[in-house]
């Protein structure tokens, strides 16, 4: 869908974009994960600018229709703490599992500045100050890995858990 998107508007065919911007934010109105509304409700608007300007009366009425829907639909929360994002969770993950962010970017396909962005996102969101306090984190919330990473995470937890219990012993 996204990628029809960016197709139609760099081909500058304005009737596609429009169409496509309405559907495109049905789809994230329907996905209803963190930031999607707010993005809906942007590509509703150019759909609706675009309609207008080129006069095409039922996609008018059907994103003004479905505006006034979408406005009325509650935003679903966070599925994980402090407004962590999956993919934070799974860099955190990593990052728990000892991986250096080169490791990171690799295993999931990102850039290392991605990369980067995540980490100082988990930072911030955690208030962590480094990459331990952010393991740390992971076990005082009690954050379960799924998929692939699962085996590493519970060997280099129950080694972070050990060091931390240590530390509580020496205060």
């Amino acid at each position: 869908m996204r990628l029809g998107w960016y197709f139609c508007r760099a081909s500058g065919f304005k009737p596609e974009v429009a169409s496509t911007c309405h559907d495109y934010a049905e789809a994230l109105i329907e996905r209803n994960g963190a930031g999607d509304n707010a993005k809906a409700r942007l590509l509703l608007e150019e759909s609706l600018s675009i309609s207008i300007e080129l006069g095409m009366s039922p996609l008018m009425e059907s994103v003004e229709a479905f505006q006034e829907r979408a406005s009325d639909r509650p935003v679903r929360a966070s599925e994980y703490p402090d407004g962590l994002t999956q993919r934070e969770v799974e860099v955190l993950g990593l990052v728990t599992a000892g991986k250096i962010d080169r490791e990171i970017a690799e295993e999931l396909s990102i850039s290392v500045n991605t990369e980067g962005n995540h980490l100082r996102s988990i930072l911030s969101k955690t208030d962590s100050a480094n990459r331990n306090e952010a393991a740390a984190y992971v076990i005082r919330r009690g954050l379960e890995p799924d998929g692939e990473t699962a085996g590493e995470w519970s060997s280099q937890r129950t080694s972070t858990q050990k060091t931390m219990e240590t530390m509580e012993t020496m205060v």
